[in-house]
């Protein structure tokens, strides 16, 4: 009387012996993958009276054939049930057909509920990809491996993560991986992202969102950035041309005069988005156009590589990336933009030590220095906003929020000259 479902889904009965009883209880037994779940029969039997290879009960019991046609009774309920189960929701997990076998219903069981998450996350990291979005792709590669460390299955269903899940996986972030409250809070925004996508595409219902209960964890950041003092100590250091230790000092100083221009967005300049005077590239974050007239500073640097003769209008203008390679492969040309933000930032720990500044230096921070700037010089929230290239005022206040309030010192001393 033991039945195998096509996903290899075993249903038998199991004689649970006692000890020091003469008794055992009976049960029905769900078994795949090596993992079982047990519904209780209301049945009680002498092991003698039980025979384990039929799954019957012996002539020798007084009610053996009224026992024995409930089992095959219920054993053809639940085989029935269990494949209108798989019918409704392939790849249901134990628990849920423990459930549905046990209540000996359908009732109240969605159909999607037990989607499984590694699969439908993997499918929306996989449209990053597609959409070129190589970071986001990367980010979400590095949650869900995380999660497969964390958790000890194979496959991961959206009902079982709840907040309990949450909270266990924020402790095993931190012990684990060493994760401050920050980036454990980046990480579950991720898993929190996919429970949203597939929310909207009524992949599960809104009772298996965990995060209406579960509170992120948060940590006050202030955002290291240079004073104008600082960046002045970084122009007068004597760099050889021609060197590493130069080119980083100048791509960071042109970010910083150009209103804080990410990493990717300097370091694949060419000579042609260069032209009277003015600036003119594709933010490779928000995709907007941006244009802007360049300060002296900013042409100086131009000017140091430049030289004497015009370089062609294709080819980069800071010599991190080779004109002479091929880019076309998006994942290859993610890998280079990473390994030069690495080199840069690895010369400018050099320059802050040779500059004796007392900061943390890293390339972004050119972006949080010119950001303070501006907001020391009580630039309106709206030009900061678009000197960012941020989406929303929203976004520009929770940045300069972040640099942290010392820019009111000066404000401050102001109100008693």
């Amino acid at each position: 009387m033991i039945t195998k479902s096509n996903d290899m889904t075993i249903l038998s009965y199991y004689l649970k012996k006692r000890k020091n009883k003469v008794k055992h209880p009976l049960y029905l037994r769900i078994t795949n993958q090596r993992e079982s779940r047990y519904i209780r029969l209301r049945i009680d039997l002498e092991e003698k009276h039980w025979n384990k290879k039929k799954q019957r009960v012996r002539k020798s019991h007084p009610r053996h054939e009224k026992i024995n046609r409930y089992l095959s009774v219920k054993m053809l309920d639940s085989e029935a049930l269990l494949l209108e189960l798989k019918q409704m929701k392939p790849g249901s997990p134990l628990d849920t057909i423990k459930e549905v076998l046990e209540t000996e219903s359908l009732d109240g069981i969605n159909g999607n509920a037990k989607s499984e998450f590694f699969e439908f996350a993997e499918e929306l990291r996989s449209d990053f990809k597609k959409k070129k979005s190589y970071q986001r792709y990367k980010n979400y590669g590095t949650v869900i491996n995380k999660l497969k460390h964390f958790w000890p299955k194979k496959k991961l269903y959206f009902d079982d993560i709840d907040v309990k899940f949450l909270r266990r996986f924020e402790t095993f972030l931190m012990t684990e991986y060493e994760n401050n409250e920050n980036t454990v809070a980046n990480n579950m925004k991720k898993i929190r992202r996919v429970f949203n996508v597939a929310q909207n595409e009524n992949l599960i219902s809104s009772d298996l969102y965990p995060f209406k209960h579960y509170k992120l964890p948060s940590c006050p950041v202030n955002k290291t950035k240079l004073s104008a003092h600082d960046i002045k100590k970084i122009e007068e250091l004597k760099t050889k041309k021609g060197t590493r230790l130069d080119d980083s000092k100048n791509i960071f100083l042109f970010a910083y005069y150009c209103r804080g221009m990410r990493f990717r967005d300097v370091i694949t300049l060419k000579w042609k988005n260069f032209k009277d005077g003015k600036l003119e590239y594709i933010m490779s974050k928000t995709q907007k156009l941006i244009t802007q007239r360049l300060l002296p500073q900013s042409i100086k640097i131009l000017d140091h590589y430049r030289g004497e003769e015009n370089p062609q209008r294709s080819h980069f203008i800071f010599p991190f990336m080779d004109h002479r390679k091929d880019y076309s492969d998006p994942e290859y040309f993610e890998k280079q933009i990473l390994a030069k933000n690495a080199l840069v930032n690895k010369y400018l720990v050099e320059i802050k030590k040779k500059a004796e500044i007392d900061e943390h230096i890293s390339f972004h921070i050119a972006r949080h220095s010119f950001a303070q700037l501006a907001n020391k010089k009580d630039i309106r929230l709206l030009d900061i906003k678009d000197m960012l290239g941020h989406s929303s005022v929203d976004t520009t206040m929770s940045y300069l929020e972040s640099l942290g309030d010392d820019h009111l010192d000066n404000t401050v001393a102001g109100l008693f000259n």
